[in-house]
């Protein structure tokens, strides 16, 4: 960022502002700003950015118990991605298995989740347990669970998505 505020000849807070598109730069002074930043072939640095933002842009992906991707699984995993590429966020996908009478404080969650600030929100899907969405919860992160795949009859007490496959079939019948 200093090289190119040195070269447009402006401050680093009005770089900034351009990389964030902030709307209060003046239209000739952005122009020229991108200019510089695409002459200088300057890419953001994405780990500073989410240190000063408190936020990753990351949402995780996890299946668990899975041992393939199932086709559905594969299908809501690239709607997933798709949505995530549109709307500024990257996506990660990994795998975790556990037992379902494990207690949530043994379970050796993937690295996504239990490194702090590396992901900002999980999706879990597969055949998911109590403990896992208590370990969700120990972790304080946002998450969403694909409820279809939760074990028990309870639906979780957090955010879930249920998909309705008989009414699915039904309708395309």
């Amino acid at each position: 960022m200093k090289d190119v505020a040195l070269k447009a000849d402006v401050s680093i807070g009005t770089v900034s502002r351009v990389l964030n598109n902030i709307e209060n730069v003046d239209i000739a002074l952005r122009e020229k700003v991108t200019r510089v930043i695409q002459e200088l072939g300057y890419r953001p640095n994405s780990r500073a950015q989410s240190f000063v933002r408190e936020r990753s842009n990351v949402i995780a992906f996890v299946l668990s118990n899975g041992r393939n991707l199932s086709n559905l699984h594969a299908q809501i995993l690239l709607g997933i991605e798709e949505f995530c590429a549109e709307s500024g966020y990257n996506l990660l996908f990994t795998r975790l298995r556990y037992e379902a009478d494990q207690p949530a404080s043994s379970l050796q969650l993937p690295n996504v989740l239990a490194t702090r600030g590396m992901t900002d929100c999980v999706i879990a899907g597969g055949s998911n347990h109590a403990n896992f969405l208590e370990a969700l919860d120990r972790l304080g992160m946002g998450y969403v669970v694909l409820a279809n795949d939760v074990s028990g009859d309870v639906l979780p007490a957090c955010n879930f998505v249920r998909y309705d496959d008989r009414g699915g079939f039904r309708a395309a019948t």
